[in-house]
């Protein structure tokens, strides 16, 4: 049950964080003047599901994969890794436009910063 809310709340958070993120830069966007409404929606909806499956399922496995790397660089290739989950959310989400390199480092930051804050939030929930 724990893993279930923590998935729904990440699900919520990313398509909130997504929404946001297409309004403050420019190279995020979801064709909003191709788009009615309702398909806007729908496109926020799977790009969070998929990221919420891609970070609860594909990233522990690449994380484990890649452990001696990660250690070597002390940490650095965590960013790689949320990169490279963020292309897949973009692959899988073709109504989803991410533009340019630059754009998917300052999305893995700002990614990173929120899912930690809302890690840290939900384990002191859970232990106060």
């Amino acid at each position: 049950m724990h893993f279930l809310n923590r998935f729904i709340t990440n699900v919520v958070i990313n398509i909130l964080l997504f929404a946001l993120l297409a309004y403050l830069l420019d190279g995020v966007s979801y064709a909003p003047y191709l788009l009615t409404r309702k398909e806007q929606i729908e496109v926020l909806v799977k790009a969070g599901l998929w990221l919420g499956v891609l970070n609860a399922f594909v990233k522990p496995l690449l994380k484990f994969i890649s452990f001696p790397v990660i250690i070597l660089t002390l940490g650095l290739f965590l960013f790689v890794i949320n990169i490279f989950i963020l292309f897949l959310t973009n692959y899988f989400v073709p109504d989803l436009i991410i533009e340019g390199a630059v754009t998917y480092i300052y999305l893995a930051i700002i990614f990173a910063i929120v899912n930690s804050i809302e890690h840290l939030y939900l384990k002191f929930k859970k232990n106060p």
